[in-house]
């Protein structure tokens, strides 16, 4: 029998998941003791400096959050990683790199690049962005539900750097004001504004009214949103926020969970951007991009996820067929 005195330094020693929790911990407590002595001295540094000053010293981007957020926190925003049991919260969390920051207008991916890795946005926003001018470029073919505009890849090239020629990219979607669409642009829009108040992550000031519309709404969007992956297209009002995740899961385990990289080194965000492959269904189709006030997101590689995907097939069923999970 295995004595509790003795169990942390074994999991410490044969568990690398448990090391990367325990370097988690310690740098929370090291972010909230900073966090404390700039409290502190606060009321020094404000008696030293005019209101002009003070203004100056606040962030300049408050929306994006701060990296001191707890990362349970925010997967208690995601519609479907907070059904996770406490212990796949924690592997999870254990699997999570960053946070990284994105200016605005920078692309979180681009079309033709290799899905390598998943986004959970701790703060800001992000949208999917298309190639510019594309509207008065192309003709477009009206639906039932709205017109879908056509692309080029050469246009695709210039947009976003690099792209694998084979991959289609995702069709823009013109919607009605009374399609279901509209309706997914205004509830995220909505969802957006929750957050910059703070209304959203105030739980005890919501009734069991207010919590079965919020689930109504969640899964809603995430019809909606498999709908338009299935169709290959988007619409350009949709926007996500805090505790939305980014992944286009089915082309990151399409083919075999099993699936390895044939580099021995693992691959950095940037890197991801530019390596090509044969395998169009590892690539992606869309391009997001960060909001006006860019997004802070913390960054889960693709080997790592798959892992943790082979160990729990129920959260692998939850996150397939769509490219973001509200």
């Amino acid at each position: 029998m295995v004595k509790m005195k003795d169990l942390h330094k074994i999991l410490k020693n044969g568990s690398s998941l448990y090391r990367k929790y325990l370097e988690i911990i310690e740098r929370r407590h090291d972010e909230d003791k900073s966090m404390k002595n700039m409290r502190s001295g606060s009321d020094s540094l404000l008696s030293q400096h005019s209101d002009n000053d003070c203004d100056n010293m606040l962030p300049r981007n408050p929306r994006l959050g701060h990296s001191t957020d707890n990362l349970l926190e925010v997967i208690s925003c995601n519609s479907a990683l907070r059904k996770l049991t406490a212990l796949q919260k924690r592997h999870l969390e254990s699997l999570a790199e960053g946070p990284r920051y994105f200016e605005a207008g920078q692309l979180i991916w681009h079309v033709g690049a290799q899905v390598e890795f998943s986004f959970l946005l701790m703060g800001g926003t992000a949208m999917f962005a298309q190639p510019p001018k594309q509207r008065s470029r192309f003709g477009c073919r009206r639906g039932s539900t709205g017109s879908i505009s056509n692309s080029k890849n050469d246009l695709l090239s210039r947009f976003g750097g690099d792209c694998d020629p084979h991959v289609t990219q995702d069709k823009l979607l013109y919607v009605s004001p009374n399609s279901e669409y509209a309706r997914l642009e205004v509830g995220l829009q909505l969802r957006v504004e929750e957050m910059e108040t703070g209304i959203f992550e105030r739980p005890k000031e919501k009734g069991a009214r207010e919590e079965r519309i919020r689930s109504a709404r969640d899964r809603f969007a995430n019809k909606v949103l498999a709908r338009l992956y299935a169709r290959n297209a988007y619409t350009p009002g949709l926007v996500f926020s805090r505790g939305h995740f980014l992944s286009d899961t089915s082309r990151m385990v399409s083919g075999s969970l099993a699936f390895k990289e044939e580099r021995g080194s693992p691959i950095s965000i940037d890197e991801s951007q530019h390596h090509t492959s044969n395998v169009e269904h590892h690539f992606h189709s869309s391009n997001i991009s960060a909001g006006p006030d860019g997004c802070v997101a913390m960054v889960f590689p693709r080997r790592s996820l798959i892992s943790f995907l082979d160990a729990y097939p129920g959260v692998l069923l939850s996150l397939l067929g769509t490219q973001v999970v509200v």
